[in-house]
């Protein structure tokens, strides 16, 4: 059996539910262990640690890749979903004449995307719904004990 090769850790932030939706969604998708997930909101987080600032890994996605790139925003989420099977799902994002306008999308929707949970994501607003991502949940994403 082949050792999974690690090609892209992703700096994502547990605080937010379409981020923990997201990497959890990846996480099942990443058959081949090509993903790494590493929890930006932790109390012991250091983002200087791996090159970046606290507030540019706050604001959007950042991903590092195995050759030691950092990518940000759509360009990392194009690149995560295309070490899964589905990275055709994201392949539009990158079309001439669209990418520019589905990336200021993206920069939009990142800087409120906390906002915007409290109506799509039941739990954001402090109620349960079945599927939501719980602290035990989150616990599972990040491989810290709950």
């Amino acid at each position: 059996m082949a050792v999974p090769t690690l090609q892209l850790t992703l700096f994502f932030d547990s605080t937010c539910p379409f981020c923990r939706t997201e990497m959890a969604r990846l996480r099942r998708w990443d058959a081949q262990g090509r993903l790494a997930f590493i929890d930006c909101a932790a109390q012991d987080f250091r983002a200087a640690d791996y090159g970046l600032t606290q507030i540019g890994v706050m604001r959007e996605l950042h991903g590092i890749t195995c050759e030691g790139a950092v990518l940000r925003g759509l360009a990392c989420i194009r690149r995560a979903y295309a070490l899964t099977r589905y990275g055709w799902l994201w392949s539009i994002t990158a079309w001439p004449l669209l990418n520019t306008r589905f990336d200021r999308f993206y920069l939009w929707f990142a800087r409120n995307r906390q906002a915007i949970s409290r109506y799509t994501h039941p739990s954001a607003r402090g109620g349960d719904a079945p599927g939501d991502c719980t602290l035990a949940c989150a616990s599972k994403l990040t491989g810290t004990p709950s």
